[in-house]
Formats: structure tokens, sequence, C-alpha cells
């Protein structure tokens, strides 16, 4: 199996082979027959074949370029429970810093993707349940192990 950074690598190689031949067709093969490229919204755009391959070549290395400085991210799952046992559809869970949220599942089950963890590190955790009267805030902790999984497991005790 391909690690991130050798399908990067790869993408990034085949992209440069790809520009050079480019740059080879749009100077020598004026008369190879030239092709028409649709762009929805925009029309079209017709050249030679050495333009297909242009493009083509700096995706593959635009693409692997832009995505480098996202952090590696994991999926973290668990389950919101509340008394005897009971779950909530539409549980809101919120794992901080920053924006990943999600809602649980009608067995209270939910799973989203945040930035790896180390062994030890700790995010807070938020449940917000907006179907009970009144709607209940609860606090806690995604742990992670040593292979950077986390767990969030929460049972509202009252």
């Amino acid at each position: 199996m391909l690690s991130g950074l050798s399908i990067a690598a790869l993408s990034t190689g085949t992209g440069i082979v790809l520009l050079l031949i480019g740059i080879a067709l749009v100077i020598w093969g004026r008369r190879l027959p030239s092709i028409t490229i649709p762009i929805p919204r925009l029309g079209e755009i017709k050249g030679p074949v050495g333009f297909g391959v242009l493009i083509l070549g700096s995706a593959l290395v635009l693409i692997p370029v832009w995505r480098a400085d996202r952090p590696e991210r994991l999926l973290i799952s668990g389950r919101i429970t509340f008394p005897a046992g009971r779950t909530l559809s539409s549980v809101v869970v919120s794992i901080v810093p920053s924006s990943h949220t999600t809602l649980t599942l009608a067995d209270g089950t939910y799973s989203l993707r945040i930035p790896k963890g180390e062994d030890g590190m700790q995010y807070p955790a938020f449940v917000y349940a907006p179907n009970t009267s009144p709607p209940d805030y609860y606090i806690g902790v995604v742990r992670f192990d040593a292979d950077g999984r986390g767990s969030f497991d929460y049972a509202v005790k009252k």
C-alpha cells in the first residue's frame, strides 16, 4: 500500500514528465490535430494536443502541493448514551479546537475526522442535546493512544 508521501511524489513526478511532454508537443507537434477542451460555464478551449497534456501535468503537480499543508486526519467515533441506556439522534458532538462537529445517529453513534493527536494528547469535547427538555450540555475529553487513535464515549448521568 502506498503512503501519502509516496502518492504525492508519484503524482508530482508524473506531472513533471507530462509537463515536459506537453511543452514538446506544443513546440514540435504543430502537424498533430488540435483538441477541444470543454470548460463548464466558460465554453471551450481549442489548441494543440500539447495543451491538454500541459493541463493534466499541471494538475498532477499542483494538487499534491495544495494538499501538503493539511495535517493528517483520523477518524474519531463513539456513542452518546443517556440514563437507562437511552440514545437520541441529532445530538451535536463537537471536538475543540476548531469546528469538528457532527450529529449522532438514532443509536447514539457518531464519527468525524479530526487532526491526528499524539500519545496522551487530549481535546475537549462538547455534547449538546437540543431534543431534550430542557436542552442539555455536557463536556468531556477525547484521549489519544500511542497509535494516534482517539476515543470519546459519553454516558450522561443524572
